[in-house]
């Protein structure tokens, strides 16, 4: 009896031994030989919602494959949408992809059929989730899937503390959408202009901020006109976070001779802008090919990137800033990085006074 009490316990043994293993296959990802690694980007750099993104998604991978003897391909959907998507990422696997790079809603639904299908490819999603495309709420994230979102909050406080710390108190923020990543930029942006506030004294209500955003993504004179309506009421500088927001924000403070800073990193910029606090899309793309090479890619998750992770920067633009410094900027993020300064992670615009914003004074704009 005690010898096959003995089996039975070494059978169990074996088998949570196994199923540990399986686990940590699922969750931990798969290491890719230095070697043998190709990888491919999916998606265009010309065109499209992600078109900034895209390409510096690619010069990042590009980068990567240089430095460590990898290959690099990009595919370019022949359609748009999902189809057209998954197409291109099954010919880049039967070209001999391991890693599949992309980013976008789009792209997420592409990668919800194949990640159970193409269980031996890893896929790094940038700002989507896998999910079936009918809005019902089905999605998944498998061990063989790596989504990256990025902390916006912590991107809008950059340009908030600058804006304040150059000495502008009249400001503006326009995001693209209701959407969380809009509203989080947004919500940072007050957070950081009433933290440089505090540095320097300010009383209540010294600081105002005039806070909207763009109902749909289509620009229309309305929306032109309205923002030139912030800059004649007194706005000295705009921030602005969205694909709308991104065109109208710097034209219109080119024509009212004020200042905007933009959340997209875009290295063209009419000379209004003065800043970009946004994705390091390409710092983030080497940093998930590194994790996916050395076996310590967090699977089955959605992972958020921020300054800490290198995904999230402040580029400041040559004789922007007379008062706030790179140095500056370099000791914030190192608050920011380490956690001297916290950021919620709410909508402070929502409850300004609940928590606790007393320097900047918040207009709703329609």
């Amino acid at each position: 009896m005690k010898k096959r009490g003995s089996v039975r316990k070494k059978g169990a043994a074996l088998l949570t031994a196994m199923l540990l293993a399986a686990g940590s296959l699922l969750f931990s990802g798969c290491q890719v030989n230095l070697k043998t690694m190709r990888v491919a980007f999916v998606g265009s750099t010309q065109t499209g919602e992600y078109q900034n993104a895209s390409a510096k998604l690619w010069q990042g991978i590009s980068d990567y494959a240089k430095n460590h003897n990898a290959t690099a391909s990009a595919y370019t959907p022949e359609s748009t949408g999902a189809a057209g998507a998954r197409d291109a990422m099954e010919k880049a696997i039967d070209d001999g992809a391991e890693v599949i790079v992309c980013v976008g809603t789009t792209m997420g639904n592409a990668v919800y059929d194949l990640q159970q299908r193409k269980i031996h490819t890893q896929f790094i999603l940038f700002d989507g989730v896998p999910t079936d495309g009918t809005g019902q709420g089905g999605g998944r994230i498998r061990g063989n899937t790596y989504c990256v979102r990025f902390d916006r909050g912590e991107a809008g406080f950059l340009a908030g503390y600058a804006a304040v710390s150059e000495g502008y108190t009249k400001l503006g923020y326009l995001g693209g959408s209701r959407e969380e990543g809009d509203v989080l930029y947004g919500s940072g942006f007050i957070q950081g202009a009433e933290y440089a506030g505090g540095q320097k004294g300010l009383g209540a209500g010294s600081v105002e901020v005039m806070y909207g955003f763009i109902p749909s993504g289509a620009i229309d004179p309305a929306q032109v006109s309205g923002v030139n309506g912030w800059f004649q009421n007194g706005c000295q500088l705009i921030c602005v976070s969205g694909n709308g927001p991104e065109f109208i924000g710097p034209e219109s403070a080119q024509e009212s001779g004020g200042k905007a800073i933009t959340a997209d990193m875009n290295d063209n910029q009419p000379d209004s802008v003065i800043a970009s606090s946004g994705i390091n899309y390409t710092q983030a793309a080497e940093s998930a090919l590194e994790k996916i090479r050395t076996g310590s890619l967090e699977g089955g998750r959605i992972n958020v990137l921020g300054i800490r992770d290198g995904g999230v920067c402040m580029n400041l633009a040559d004789g922007g800033f007379q008062n706030f410094t790179e140095e500056e900027y370099q000791e914030t993020a190192k608050k920011i990085s380490d956690g001297t300064i916290s950021i919620s992670g709410e909508d402070v615009a929502a409850d300004p006074s609940g928590h606790g914003i007393s320097i900047c004074k918040i207009r709703q704009m329609q």
